[in-house]
């Protein structure tokens, strides 16, 4: 009889050894970071039962992606695809393994962007600042690449929706002059260029008409008696005998829309009655400076016009 219960003692201690499995556990890192580029990392993971393991984004695969239980790690790749977004994404990657779950949170770098609609900025002779709108989701540098200290980076503040000031001097150069400004943060970067009108003695004036380097050398003005001629090259710049204003004042070539240093052929025609006087040209013209109801235009052999739109 002892050697019965002796037996059945050893059968209920091997039993009851063999039920007492060790209780689940998931060992795996809590977070990965990734490059805006993505690529490939492998991550150790330890399991000791039968697990399925999920991502929650289509950009971010994982192989394997099941295996048994072990108490042995085993390395799972975790690959990422390119980010071309401007936004910084995440994916939560989840372990699962009977009633037991562990999530993994994988975190990829934005695509530093910098972008502005502004390519040219076209501005007259005066000294002035402007504002070049940007959208950037980094903060960045304002570096003046060309032109030299007549365009200045101003300080900006309010660097959600950026808006990027620049100065420039008064140009008294007497010619266009251009520049470059770009905005950087490595590796993103804008370029923008800059090109200002030069000061003009035309521009001195308001009234329609005739103006020379000196300002009132060639100005016609209506009801005004103009009683001498002027010649600067092959231009001839008559003035008018008689307080009565010419009967024809006419230009043709000016397009519909002008922006600053622009240049087009222009024909411009003046008549005026018996004893008025005759100028006719057809030159190359520039903007100078425009307003709502006039333009002024820069002449070949340092002439200009003022005309009404």
């Amino acid at each position: 009889m002892k050697q019965l219960i002796y037996f059945l003692s050893c059968i209920l201690l091997i039993l009851g050894a063999g039920s007492c499995q060790k209780p689940a556990f998931i060992s795996a890192p809590d977070h990965l970071a990734f490059t805006v580029d993505g690529a490939s990392q492998t991550i150790s993971i330890t399991v000791n039962r039968d697990w399925r393991i999920t991502s929650s984004e289509s950009w971010c695969t994982l192989t394997p992606n099941s295996g048994l239980s072990s108490d042995e790690p085993v390395s799972i790749s975790v690959k990422c695809q390119p980010n071309t977004s401007y936004d910084e994404r995440t994916a939560t990657v989840t372990i699962q393994a009977d009633d037991i779950s562990c999530r993994i949170q994988i975190v990829q770098a934005q695509r530093d962007a910098i972008l502005s609609d502004t390519q040219l900025l076209r501005a007259d002779y005066q000294a002035q600042d402007l504002l070049v709108p940007a959208e950037a989701n980094v903060d960045f540098t304002v570096t003046v690449l060309k032109g030299g200290d007549w365009i200045r980076p101003m300080e900006t503040k309010g660097m959600v929706q950026k808006q990027v000031r620049i100065h420039l001097d008064e140009n008294r150069s007497g010619a266009v002059r251009e520049g470059s400004v770009t905005l950087t943060k490595s590796p993103a970067a804008f370029t923008f260029q800059v090109r200002q009108a030069p000061w003009h003695a035309v521009l001195e004036h308001a009234e329609p008409g005739f103006y020379g380097l000196k300002g009132k050398e060639f100005v016609y003005q209506p009801g005004v008696s103009q009683i001498s001629k002027g010649k600067v090259g092959t231009a001839s710049f008559f003035r008018i005998l008689t307080v009565d204003p010419p009967e024809v004042l006419s230009v043709e070539g000016i397009p519909g829309e002008m922006t600053l240093t622009e240049s087009f052929p222009l024909k411009v025609r003046l008549v005026s009655g018996e004893e008025g006087a005759l100028y006719e040209t057809a030159s190359s013209s520039t903007v100078l400076r425009e307003s709502d109801s006039q333009v002024w235009l820069l002449l070949s052999g340092n002439a200009g016009i003022i005309v009404n739109k």
